[in-house]
């Protein structure tokens, strides 16, 4: 498992345990074009945050964003009913 794959992990099992892995993943898919605005949003923010590792998270998350393949295989990671 690469290291996006990993964070995409982290991002899928952080959302399930706020019970917004479902909500999240539709808000994703009907935004569409969107989803370029929300990582730009995601790169403003993205100094506000101090600890390295919530930069680099925020920063792939906002990268895999911006690629709609990547945002098609994220999406179909939040929906998979395991969680390793």
């Amino acid at each position: 498992m690469d290291s996006k794959q990993q964070i995409w992990q982290v991002w899928a099992r952080n959302l399930h345990r706020w019970g917004l892995r479902k909500p999240a993943a539709a808000i994703l898919e009907a935004s569409g074009p969107l989803n370029l605005v929300l990582a730009q949003g995601l790169y403003l923010i993205q100094p506000l945050f101090s600890a390295p590792v919530s930069r680099s998270h925020l920063g792939t998350l906002a990268g895999t964003l911006e690629n709609s393949e990547e945002t098609h295989m994220f999406l179909t990671y939040l929906r998979e009913d395991f969680l390793p």
